[in-house]
């Protein structure tokens, strides 16, 4: 135990991992050895600079077989590294998690349903069973989840009421995407009276936070003058941060800002040029604009 707690504190992450794995099998009744790698394994998850593929990769082996003890933190770090490079395992590694009733593991189990990720095809309504089990542990992103879920009907009925009441206690909490949803909420009168005021403070407060749709929301805000004057110009400033960030919807707005010559002057090969990139992208309103102006956009197009 001396020798693996002195490779930790040096730094030497693989060998210190062999040595808690060892002796987390050679004293298999003592909870100490699995103690200690839970807290290693969940210290990388959760340091400021998240362990490197090369890292994980290193360590694959070692994570595996922690995972295999029942060890939680390394379920999370296999789902976590592999959903992109190998969705179906990541996919089962995040199930794992979610049957030890863990609210991130739930979460992401809940999203790789959703989205049809792993293999799997999408099941709205195990999503958002998944999500509830987060949400009633007061876990922040599994209320954000539920929200939406209750707001456009996945998985379960649409309820606009408790979506807000969801998402609200989410924004209170600081998640973005629970402030943005709720900005769009007040926006539009969808389970509240509509109030562009309170919009206009919930995507400025987003979008002071990094969140690119938020920013986009309070842009047309700002070219619509509701819940502020009118400012054209702030508005496509916002657009274009959002677009040169690779956000779609902001790269559809940014384009009709250069198309129209809202807030910026008018430039139709720019505009253009947006609009192909945010259809490439997925964004309805640009793949329409493509298809009425024969604009080819994305690798089938």
């Amino acid at each position: 135990m001396n020798v693996a707690q002195d490779l930790e504190e040096k730094g030497e992450w693989p060998k210190s991992l062999d040595a808690w794995l060892g002796v987390a099998k050679d004293y298999p009744d003592s909870p100490v050895g699995k103690n200690h790698l839970e807290t290693f394994l969940n210290h990388l998850r959760e340091r400021p600079a998240p362990i490197t593929f090369q890292e994980f990769q290193s360590m694959r082996e070692q994570i595996t077989e922690s995972a295999q003890l029942g060890i939680l933190s390394a379920m999370l770090l296999l789902g976590d590294n592999l959903r992109k490079p190998e969705p179906k395992a990541a996919f089962q590694w995040f199930a794992a998690a979610a049957e030890k009733n863990d609210a991130t593991g739930l979460v992401q189990y809940g999203q790789m349903l959703k989205k049809g990720e792993g293999g799997e095809a999408p099941d709205p309504v195990k999503a958002a069973t998944a999500f509830k089990a987060a949400a009633d542990q007061g876990d922040v992103p599994g209320q954000y989840e539920l929200g939406e879920c209750y707001l456009y009907g996945r998985g379960v009925p649409t309820d606009e009421k408790h979506a807000v009441e969801l998402l609200r206690q989410a924004a209170d909490a600081g998640n973005t995407k629970a402030m943005a949803e709720l900005g769009f909420c007040y926006s539009h009168g969808l389970g509240v009276a509509r109030d562009f005021n309170t919009a206009f403070q919930l995507f400025s407060k987003a979008a002071e936070k990094g969140n690119l749709e938020a920013g986009g929301n309070l842009g047309v805000l700002y070219i619509n003058g509701q819940g502020t004057a009118p400012n054209p110009k702030k508005a496509a400033e916002l657009f274009e941060k959002g677009a040169k960030a690779g956000d779609p919807f902001c790269m559809a707005l940014f384009a009709q800002c250069l198309e129209l010559g809202k807030g910026v002057p008018r430039n139709s090969l720019q505009a253009s040029g947006w609009y192909r990139k945010a259809a490439a992208a997925g964004n309805k309103n640009a793949i329409d604009w493509c298809d009425q102006n024969s604009v080819p956009y994305g690798s089938g197009n």
